[in-house]
């Protein structure tokens, strides 16, 4: 493998603050690599591995609206927050919030049950 960084370093890495200012920074010649390039994204063009799709699809998604109690089942997370039409990020956030957590479960987005089952 590669370069195996020093506790010292990982510490620093993790810790670091980003200003507002450099985060645009970071944003704009992104932004400008990808135009040049002629892309819209860094993955354009590429494809997933075989690997990398079975692991995606490791996953069984089960949600249920409570204002129509119909219930929906999704083969990966992806297609199921298409579903609800969230992003991805928000219902991954709203999972970690109670994951091994004693705090009671509340809907997503006050109308969601969501059940992630993940093959281990």
């Amino acid at each position: 493998m590669g370069y195996k960084h020093t506790p010292e370093s990982l510490k620093k890495i993790k810790n670091r603050v980003i200003s507002e200012e450099t985060k645009l920074k970071m944003s704009k010649s992104a932004k400008e690599r990808l135009k040049q390039e002629g892309k819209r994204s860094h993955f354009e063009g590429k494809k997933h591995s075989e690997k990398s799709l079975a692991l995606m699809k490791r996953y069984k998604v089960e949600i249920t609206d409570i204002e129509t109690n119909q219930i929906s089942t999704y083969n990966s997370i992806q297609s199921a927050v298409k579903g609800i039409g969230y992003a991805i990020s928000s219902v991954l956030r709203w999972e970690a919030k109670y994951k091994d957590s004693s705090v009671p479960m509340e809907p997503f987005k006050g109308r969601y049950y969501i059940k992630i089952f993940r093959d281990k």
